[in-house]
């Protein structure tokens, strides 16, 4: 699932996203934001969400 939104910060306009992944009694979230006008922090944020990977399979404990 991924959610996108904005939010003020102190008086700054700031957006996130974040991608929620689940899986039986598991769940994986990575949240981002930046400021709404650092086009820098948007395309970071951006290369962020695109190399998430999760790997199902990992056993824990």
């Amino acid at each position: 699932m991924l959610i996108n939104g904005s939010f003020h910060l102190n008086g700054v306009f700031m957006r996130f996203s974040t991608v929620i992944y689940t899986r039986n009694s598991h769940m994986w979230q990575v949240l981002v934001s930046w400021q709404d006008q650092d086009a820098n922090g948007k395309i970071a944020a951006e290369r962020i969400l695109d190399s998430v990977e999760i790997n199902y399979y990992v056993k824990t404990i």
